[in-house]
């Protein structure tokens, strides 16, 4: 009877020692799952606070080039404007100036031909 009885006690506590180890087993595992996860996160977050750096570096740098290349053809349209002004304005000029030639070679010839018609 007693060889009986310490047989059941031993069954016994294998069976207590293989449910309590693998409640153990399944807890470590979850406490691993749930580490693993929080390590993961941060790496997420840092990977992803990362790309946000780079995409606004990204940005940067592409709004800083249409930047220049707006404002040079801004400068070349100006500076095409500003030719046709001077275009329009020395004809214009030039126009005047052959006008008042012709009105100051009409004044010579009429005071030629009173100086001489007086004398």
């Amino acid at each position: 009877v007693n060889d009986s009885a310490t047989m059941i006690q031993s069954w016994w506590r294998y069976c207590q020692a293989q449910t309590n180890f693998v409640c153990f087993k399944i807890s470590a595992v979850l406490i691993q799952a749930i580490v693993r996860r929080l390590l993961v996160r941060g790496e997420y977050d840092r990977l992803q606070k990362s790309r946000e750096t780079a995409v606004i570096v990204i940005q940067k740098i592409c709004r800083g080039f249409l930047s220049r290349k707006n404002y040079a053809v801004n400068c070349a349209s100006i500076v095409h404007c500003q030719a046709m002004v001077r275009l329009f304005c020395a004809k214009k000029d030039l126009v005047r100036r052959r006008h008042w030639r012709s009105v100051n070679e009409s004044a010579t010839r009429i005071q030629s031909c009173w100086r001489s018609h007086t004398s």
